[in-house]
């Protein structure tokens, strides 16, 4: 028997996570945004976690709202898990 697990648990609204848009579908994420130092030199790009399945369609280029704000994926990496961490870059 394969064991399963309810990954929208983790994904609550309720705690860290925040709404999501991607073409006309919703869902919550975790944003992870790293420091970006002063006149963005050395900063690190954002990340989103969140399922796979909400994400499997983006490619590099797609336009996605985090939270409000307006991003281009860069990348998706699913870890396996169900889960996906995509890469974000903030739309100018």
């Amino acid at each position: 028997m394969a064991f399963t697990e309810n990954l929208d648990a983790f994904l609550s609204t309720d705690d860290f996570a925040v709404v999501c848009a991607l073409g006309s579908s919703s869902f919550n994420g975790i944003l992870e945004s790293p420091h970006v130092q002063a006149l963005d030199i050395g900063g690190a790009q954002p990340v989103l976690h969140t399922k796979y399945s909400n994400v499997s369609a983006a490619t590099n280029g797609t336009a996605i709202t985090v939270g409000g704000t307006s991003c281009i994926v860069r990348s998706v990496q699913p870890d396996g898990t169900g889960m996906a961490m995509v890469g974000l870059e903030l739309s100018a």
